[in-house]
């Protein structure tokens, strides 16, 4: 498995098995990462060298690339 990190000039993320993953620290996740009750709760993370990396398709759209 290849990790490869990549940074966009906002988010920093990762590719996974071509898909992407964003990178946050503990202290910057996103609200709906705590949040079991919400529309969309996030399902599909990990944990790599002390952060945290949300797949891009639980997070919202100011997180995608442009």
């Amino acid at each position: 498995m290849k990790i490869k990190l990549t940074a966009n000039k906002q988010n920093k993320y990762v590719r996974l098995n071509h898909t992407r993953y964003f990178v946050f620290k503990l202290s910057n996740l996103p609200n709906n990462f705590a949040e079991v009750t919400s529309e969309a709760p996030v399902r599909s993370w990990l944990n790599y060298k002390g952060f945290t990396l949300i797949n891009e398709k639980y997070l919202t759209e100011s997180f995608t690339l442009r």
